[in-house]
């Protein structure tokens, strides 16, 4: 493993990997300190330990006592770049008390005065290079888009970085869109078990959008990013299957393949209307459908009615290796969704 960055002699704080005593410490800066309440120790395990392709890294903040008021994690994924697979790491769940709230996360300075938060960021990447790493990329809140360019600027990120963000369409799910017909001859039904079926629908897509880059899907992976979301599929009357899914529970898209360019608007049709018939159900209750405005699925929302608003997606990434095609530092040759 490599070394902790060192202590910050102007604020306590150290920032190093982590530790199988610091779970205890983890699990009540979770419940404290984000807005995603408590996490037991298995759920902890099943989404950063026991992933498709191994433990994470994590990086975490301690003070001197050992109290730890900091975490961010590196979830180990597959990205396809060209037809090939590179190892990637998805940064994700940034968590910060009190002592990592304040200051500005651009300061500059040596390394042992940087923001904490930079400071885990470093600590993360530095393992994922020992590792063999290409990219690390991520989905974080738009406002840290001025701070991730910052540290850009400044030569912070330890490769080349990219960045884009994207705006939200919502689709309104209601009464007037029902009627109580298959526009395009497809069924939608829920998908309980991820199989080979879907993943050779998503090489179809690779092929035929063609996909430069994007994050790869194995069943594996599929199953394990689905958390508690609705997974569908879309099937043609002859039961071939044209589209993929996932569908959160607040009415995002998180994730969304179907098996050609021209499949894309009638497989999303079809999951509106869909998504309508579950409303007037009962089995679902948000009131919109949100799509990720990007090129290949914003035109197909707008279609459907979707209108911006004002919430805006971002999306960030760094290529660690040498080896990695310069087509990957730019965001827009990605598929994007933002389960990624």
């Amino acid at each position: 493993m490599s070394p902790a960055v060192a202590r910050d002699s102007a604020d306590g704080l150290k920032c190093r990997l982590y530790q199988k005593t610091d779970l205890p410490g983890l699990l009540r800066l979770w419940e404290s300190h984000s807005d995603w309440g408590s996490l037991t120790e298995e759920a902890w395990n099943s989404w950063y330990r026991d992933t498709p392709y191994g433990d994470s890294i994590i990086a975490v903040t301690s003070t001197e006592d050992g109290e730890v008021v900091g975490q961010l994690i590196f979830i180990p994924s597959r990205v396809r770049v060209l037809g090939k697979e590179i190892p990637a790491l998805r940064m994700s769940a940034p968590i910060f008390a009190g002592p990592l709230r304040s200051g500005s996360l651009k300061r500059t300075g040596s390394v042992e005065t940087l923001h904490p938060v930079l400071r885990m960021y470093l600590t993360g990447v530095r393992e994922a290079i020992s590792r063999g790493i290409g990219i690390v990329y991520s989905f974080p809140t738009y406002r840290w888009i001025p701070v991730w360019r910052s540290w850009n600027a400044r030569g912070e990120l330890v490769g080349r970085a990219f960045d884009k963000k994207f705006p939200c369409l919502a689709v309104p799910i209601t009464e007037e869109k029902k009627n109580g017909r298959r526009t395009h001859g497809m069924s939608v039904s829920i998908v309980e078990d991820v199989n080979e079926q879907h993943v050779a629908l998503w090489l179809r897509a690779c092929r035929e959008t063609p996909v430069v880059c994007a994050v790869e899907r194995t069943v594996g992976w599929l199953n394990y990013n689905r958390g508690d979301a609705l997974i569908v599929e879309a099937r043609r009357d002859d039961g071939t299957l044209s589209g993929y899914a996932v569908v959160r529970r607040n009415g995002l898209l998180a994730d969304f393949y179907a098996g050609s360019p021209s499949e894309i608007f009638p497989v999303l049709e079809s999951i509106t209307e869909w998504l309508v018939e579950s409303r007037a159900a009962g089995t679902i209750n948000f009131k919109s459908f949100k799509i990720m405005d990007t090129p290949e699925l914003g035109d197909a929302g707008r279609r459907l009615g979707g209108v911006r608003v004002s919430f805006e997606f971002a999306f960030v990434g760094v290529a660690l290796s040498a080896h990695v095609p310069d087509v990957a530092v730019d965001a827009a040759s990605w598929y994007l969704t933002p389960g990624d």
